[in-house]
């Protein structure tokens, strides 16, 4: 293992997605509350790094009274909050 190999290794461990953050990290930050039905897709990219229970716990702090179902999209893996 050279140098950039532990490189990497430091950067992968201080990288994260926006919703891992906002989510993990920016705990404080008060996220705005929503009023209206939010559609969530999980594109394949990011499905194939990362899980959606980031995305999802965002949604229900920001719509604590919504209810999520993974049908009747149009697309796969999509989720609606309403």
């Amino acid at each position: 293992m050279g140098i950039a190999s532990s490189v990497a290794r430091r950067l992968s461990s201080q990288t994260c997605l926006l919703s891992e953050f906002l989510n993990r990290e920016a705990t404080a930050f008060a996220l705005p509350k929503l009023s209206k039905k939010a559609v969530l897709h999980g594109h394949c990219h990011h499905k194939a790094i990362a899980k959606m229970t980031d995305e999802e716990a965002i949604l229900k702090k920001i719509r604590p009274d919504g209810q999520h179902s993974r049908n009747g999209l149009p697309w796969n893996g999509g989720l609606v909050w309403v």
